[in-house]
């Protein structure tokens, strides 16, 4: 099985898969973006294996960055990695998983002085949010807090987002009201419904109770990830404590302008 393979030298990161003798070089922010695209991708094809099996003996596009060459498809429960438009790689589910072990291997090894284990972030809060701060990740606190200590972005159409309560959210309020619409809000997985989703972190929660930790930045107590799961403990249990993870970040942090400058110029150089 070819697996790819990760070295990080200074800002830049390697590619590799060493029995194809193919090896590329891509800026530090390039290369983790792919890296926690490919994790997310995972955390999605699971979804639809667990979820809703009967997809896969389909073809689905899990995941198509052009500006990055990278594309997962699967195909009758193969799934399929295309980089840069010349390198396929075909993997079972078990090897797809292995692939991630490795990449969280790398992300253990080589960022946040080797403290943090990068399996106790969503994967698309890894993908969305946190990938472009990765390289600036100094460490991070594991803590417990009352859900009502804790603030929600509530985000509106026009105006910008503003920080409330977990009893003054839209999504909480629709939920007390037996109703969640599957509206513009947020959907994260494959044929997954804003509606769906909530419900099944609700079976999840009432049937497990694990969770990813909430996400916060420093010293702020604003979530920047974790909102429906916040909302949904609170819905089932109350002001109860939840774990969360304190992030600190060198700053300034990336600014978006910046990453798109970064994002929009791959240097790819390909030794074959």
């Amino acid at each position: 099985m070819n697996y790819l393979w990760f070295k990080r030298i200074n800002n830049n990161i390697h590619l590799c898969i060493e029995s194809q003798l193919y090896e590329c070089t891509l800026h530090e922010i390039n290369a983790i973006e792919i890296i926690v695209t490919i994790l997310r991708a995972n955390y999605e094809i699971s979804y639809i294996k667990n979820k809703k099996s009967k997809l896969c003996n389909n073809t689905i596009e899990i995941i198509n960055k052009k500006s990055y060459g990278l594309k997962i498809c699967l195909v009758n429960h193969v799934i399929i990695l295309n980089l840069f438009g010349e390198l396929s790689l075909t993997y079972s589910f078990d090897s797809f998983q292995w692939q991630c072990e490795i990449i969280y291997s790398f992300l253990n090894q080589n960022y946040g002085n080797k403290s943090i284990d990068y399996k106790i972030f969503s994967p698309t809060y890894l993908e969305h949010m946190l990938g472009v701060d990765i390289p600036r990740i100094e460490r991070v606190e594991y803590a417990t807090k009352k859900i009502m200590t804790l603030a929600l972005y509530e985000h509106k159409k026009i105006e910008a987002p503003t920080k409330v309560r977990v009893y003054d959210h839209s999504l909480y309020k629709k939920l007390k009201q037996g109703y969640v619409d599957n509206g513009h809000m947020i959907t994260n997985h494959i044929c997954e419904s804003n509606a769906e989703r909530i419900n099944n972190i609700l079976k999840e929660l009432k049937e497990s109770k694990e969770i990813y930790p909430i996400v916060v930045y420093g010293n702020e107590n604003v979530v920047r990830d974790g909102t429906h799961r916040l909302v949904c403990l609170y819905y089932l249990y109350g002001n109860i404590n939840v774990p969360i993870v304190r992030v600190y970040v060198k700053k300034p942090y990336y600014s978006y302008t910046m990453y798109k400058a970064l994002t929009n110029n791959i240097n790819l150089k390909v030794i074959k």
